[in-house]
């Protein structure tokens, strides 16, 4: 067990740095099926004879898809006011043979469902519970969105083969999903604070440079590598237009900070440092060859004092094609 003592949001590896999110303009609702629903549910390698559990805020249609292709799936939904909606997708699906929805908030440990095939996890989590792991099939599979960089990659993770207290994992896909409060995302490990617009000012970027909505995901994992207070995050001004992107650094000494944009231009509220530090970590990552988010890799260890599996030891592997296990 890796021990996280004298724990620090600005200074621990364990950490992922969040800020706050506007509900008015980020995609927090946004449903992970938008995306990559074929990869995700493909890498749950499911069959007919297996149990899945999912568990989200409400159920998207990707775990409708999975729960089609399972033998059965116990929905755990840890919104009270998406329990009768998720009831309504069961019913309209034809599934309700197969899915038995049930209501949990605070810890989510799914007590009662036995040992575990596959997991299913729709909504960002910080990591994975030892209540989960402890149960988990020796072929088991995990599939989560577990926070990084102020974003949350899907993460398929199996039982490592020479470690028995470690899962290894890989990114299928970056998405916009609601995030689990509560026992799975504890407060220790995200920043609450909410980033002020004071001095906010439009500097020097990276010239040349655009992002399209992939390769700025790419760009988010890449920097929370290089740096623990990369994340996303909007500035309070009516004129900051999150649509141009919310990839921040944050000086945590001062909570300024400065934004990279998908055009490559940077918005600023603090330091020069701020700025040349994040105009560094965007030139190594071209330097590197751009490298797409699914390249990345972690293994995921019980963290004393957090009582959940964390994503660590992040690297770059191999390119690998959608579907293809590890």
């Amino acid at each position: 067990m890796d021990d996280v003592a004298g724990f620090r949001d600005e200074g621990s590896p364990h950490a992922d740095y969040v800020a706050p999110r506007k509900q008015s303009s980020m995609a927090a609702q946004a449903d992970p099926a938008r995306q990559s629903v074929s990869e995700i549910v493909e890498a749950l390698a499911l069959k007919p004879d297996l149990h899945v559990l999912h568990v989200g805020t409400d159920l998207p249609a990707i775990a409708i898809e999975a729960a089609r292709r399972a033998g059965r799936m116990t929905s755990v939904i840890t919104d009270a006011d998406c329990v009768d909606g998720a009831h309504r997708a069961v019913r309209d699906a034809g599934l309700h043979c197969r899915v038995r929805v049930r209501l949990e908030t605070g810890d989510v440990f799914a007590q009662g469902v036995g040992s575990l095939d596959r997991v299913l996890v729709t909504a960002g989590v910080a990591g994975i519970p030892p209540q989960w792991f402890d149960r988990l099939s020796p072929s088991g599979v995990i599939v989560a969105p577990l926070a990084r960089g102020g974003r949350y990659p899907f993460v398929v993770a199996r039982r490592s083969s020479a470690r028995s207290d470690t899962l290894l994992g890989r990114v299928l896909a970056v998405n916009d999903v609601p995030r689990i409060t509560g026992s799975l995302s504890p407060p220790g490990l995200f920043h609450r604070g909410v980033l002020s617009a004071a001095g906010l000012c439009e500097v020097e970027g990276v010239p040349g440079v655009e992002f399209d909505p992939v390769a700025y995901d790419d760009l988010c994992l890449f920097l929370a590598s290089e740096d623990w207070h990369v994340t996303c995050a909007e500035a309070e001004d009516a004129a900051f237009d999150p649509r141009r992107g919310t990839l921040t650094l944050v000086d945590p000494l001062d909570m300024t900070a400065a934004w990279i944009h998908r055009d490559g231009s940077i918005s600023l509220t603090g330091n020069e440092h701020l700025r040349l530090r994040l105009i560094a970590m965007v030139q190594c990552w071209l330097a590197a060859g751009r490298p797409p988010a699914r390249r990345w890799r972690c293994e995921l260890r019980e963290v004393a004092g957090v009582e959940l599996f964390l994503p660590v030891d992040w690297r770059l592997g191999a390119t690998r094609s959608p579907g293809v296990s590890q």
